[in-house]
């Protein structure tokens, strides 16, 4: 949640400053990148950047297990959020387009809380899963970034769809849009 709240008021400065179709638009196109890059790339091509910093956040990880204090299980948990995971990457990319920090904290909150249960069943049944299982559900997460690229893209279009891509015709004195 507090990942999603930073991300918040980095989306919530794009509304205040009247960029925030355009910071959909542009992340919407990321996610069609990034789906482009796991449907026909599928490892064939890796930044030695990412592989670094990821490398540097499982060791942070690893190191902070041995500490038994609540500051080291949060630190966990925070950095747990930027281990690779194309889901939490989807969240992450909603919560940089939400309306305001306390939407986006509550998109991060609720998305925890809903990969709760799977986790926990992943962790008690994972070996009972089976191959055949587990490719379907690789093949489930592109769809899923195409779909959040093309809602992204449609969102920050302003077409005036209901729910999907509202208009928006000006902002309050707080920053919110007034939908017409």
């Amino acid at each position: 949640m507090l990942l999603g709240t930073v991300l918040g008021v980095i989306g919530y400065s794009f509304v205040l400053i009247g960029y925030q179709k355009w910071l959909s638009i542009g992340l919407g196109f990321l996610l069609l990148a990034s789906f482009a890059a796991m449907k026909f790339l599928s490892g064939k091509f890796r930044l030695g950047i990412t592989d670094s910093f990821f490398k540097w956040v499982r060791q942070r990880i690893g190191s902070l297990f041995s500490h038994q204090q609540w500051w080291a299980l949060f630190a966990i948990g925070l950095l747990n959020g930027l281990l690779p995971c194309g889901l939490v990457y989807l969240a992450i990319a909603l919560s940089l387009a939400g309306s305001t920090p306390l939407h986006s904290a509550l998109l991060m909150g609720a998305f925890g809380l809903g990969t709760l249960p799977l986790m926990w069943m992943v962790s008690f049944f994972g070996s009972f899963i089976l191959v055949k299982q587990r490719l379907m559900l690789k093949k489930v997460l592109p769809v899923l970034t195409l779909l959040m690229g093309c809602l992204l893209i449609l969102r920050g279009l302003e077409l005036g769809i209901p729910y999907i891509s509202p208009s928006f015709t000006g902002q309050s004195h707080h920053g919110q849009y007034y939908l017409s």
